[in-house]
C-alpha cells in the first residue's frame, strides 16, 4: 500500500479566551494557499489538526472555506516537495541533537522549472528553560541552498496588534514565530538562482547553537539552585521544541498569462505611492470600477512576496492603504527597491517604490 505523505498548507494558532466582554468571540484568518494548487485538485483529503490545552469539554469550532480568485498567474506552482517536517523537534538537548532531524535533503529539480522557493513554517514552544526557550527566545534559523546561506530571525514582536483580540492571558507577549490567535506567516526563501533545471539540489536547515541546562538531560542541574526546576512539569516548565513544516515549491511559466481575450479590459488600476521614496510610511491608492475580489501585495526585487496588504471583496471606488515599511512578521525591511501589484479584478500592472531607512 502506497504511503501518503501529508503536506501542511496553513497554520494558525488557537487564541487565549476570546469570550465575554469586549472580546471578539470568533476570529477569522485569510491565507494564500496558491502554492499548493497542484495538490488541491480532484479528490483530496484535508486534515485539521488542533493542539490545545483548553481542558474539560470545551473546544474549538473551525470552519474552512476556499475562495477562488479570477485571473492567470504569470508563474504556475506545479511541484511541491516536502523537505523537513517535524512537529516535535527538541531544541538544546545534547542527547537528541536537533541537527539529526534537520539533515540535508537532496531534491531532483524538474526540467521545466523557471523559479523556486523554500517555504518554511516554524514555531517555537516550551518555557522555563535556559533563556526561556524555545517559545520566548529569539534565535536565528538558516536555510542553505546548494551552498548559499539564507538567515532568518524567528520572532514575532507585534502580537499586541493581532486582529484576534483582545484575549485573556499573555497573548500580547512576543514569541518565536507566532502570536496567539493569529496565522503563522511562512518564511519564504527565493532559491531560483541556486537550483538548476533538470539537476539535483541539496538543501539544509540549521538553528542557532543552544544548550538547555535546565532539563533532566543535564546531570549537573539542581532544582532551586542552578535552575528553578530541572524537571518538566507540563506547566511553567515544558520541553523546548520547534514545530517545523517546509517545502520546496517549483514554478513553470504560464503560457496564457498576460494574454487578454477580446472582451478583457482593465477593471482596476494602481496609483504611484506617496511619498516615494519613503521613510516611515507611505500611502498606496488604487481604483476599482466594478465589484470583485482584489489582493494588493508587496514584492522584493527578487519577486518574493513579502506582505499582502489587502485581500477582500471590494465595491467600485477609490481606496488607499498605508504601508509602514515592514514585512508580514512586523520586521522593518532594509533600504531598497520594492514593488506592489494589484490582482484579482482584471489587468493591473505593478509599480515600483524606493524604501529608505
Amino acid at each position: 500500500m502506497l504511503a501518503i505523505e501529508p503536506v501542511e498548507i496553513a497554520r494558525v494558532i488557537t487564541p487565549y479566551d476570546i469570550t465575554g466582554g469586549a472580546r471578539p468571540g470568533t476570529c477569522t484568518w485569510t491565507l494564500d494557499v496558491s502554492d499548493y494548487a497542484s495538490l488541491l485538485r480532484g479528490d483530496v483529503t484535508l486534515n485539521n489538526y488542533i493542539e490545545s490545552w483548553i481542558g474539560g469539554t470545551r473546544g474549538w469550532l473551525v470552519t474552512i472555506d476556499f475562495a477562488f480568485i479570477e485571473g492567470e498567474p504569470e508563474l504556475i506552482p506545479f511541484k511541491v516537495t516536502n523537505l523537513w517536517n517535524h512537529y516535535y523537534a527538541v531544541y538544546g538537548d545534547p542527547t537528541r541533537p536537533i541537527e539529526d532531524l534537520l539533515a540535508p535533503v537532496q531534491v531532483g529539480i524538474a526540467p521545466e522549472v523557471v523559479a523556486a522557493k523554500v517555504k518554511v513554517t516554524t514555531t517555537g514552544h516550551g518555557q522555563g528553560n535556559t533563556g526561556n526557550c524555545a517559545e520566548f527566545c529569539s534565535k536565528q534559523h538558516t536555510v542553505n541552498a546548494n551552498g548559499t546561506d539564507f538567515a532568518h530571525t524567528l520572532w514575532r514582536a507585534n502580537c499586541a496588534s493581532n486582529s484576534c483580540g483582545p484575549q485573556g492571558g499573555t497573548w500580547t507577549l512576543p514569541r518565536a514565530g507566532w502570536c496567539p490567535g493569529d496565522k503563522v506567516e511562512p518564511w519564504e526563501v527565493d532559491v531560483t538562482a541556486q537550483v538548476v533545471a533538470g539537476g539535483t539540489s541539496t538543501f539544509d536547515y540549521s538553528v542557532q547553537a543552544y544548550t538547555n541546562f535546565c532539563c533532566p538531560c543535564n546531570p549537573s542541574c539542581i532544582s532551586g539552585a542552578t535552575c528553578a526546576n530541572c524537571q518538566y512539569d507540563s506547566n511553567g516548565h515544558t520541553e523546548p521544541i520547534y514545530a517545523v513544516a517546509s517545502q520546496l515549491i517549483e514554478y513553470r511559466t504560464n503560457p496564457v498569462s498576460g494574454v487578454p481575450g477580446p472582451e478583457t479590459r482593465a477593471r482596476a488600476w494602481l496609483e504611484q505611492n506617496v511619498p516615494n521614496p519613503l521613510r516611515g510610511t507611505t500611502e498606496i491608492a488604487y481604483v476599482v470600477d466594478r465589484p470583485g475580489r482584489i489582493s494588493l501585495s508587496l514584492f522584493a526585487a527578487s519577486g518574493r512576496v513579502i506582505r499582502v496588504l489587502v485581500r477582500e471583496h471590494a465595491a467600485a471606488g477609490r481606496y488607499a492603504v498605508t504601508w509602514d515599511g515592514r514585512d508580514a512578521g512586523g520586521e522593518r525591511l532594509p533600504s531598497g527597491v520594492y514593488f506592489y501589484a494589484l490582482d484579482g479584478v482584471g489587468e493591473a500592472g505593478a509599480r515600483k517604490m524606493l524604501l529608505l531607512e
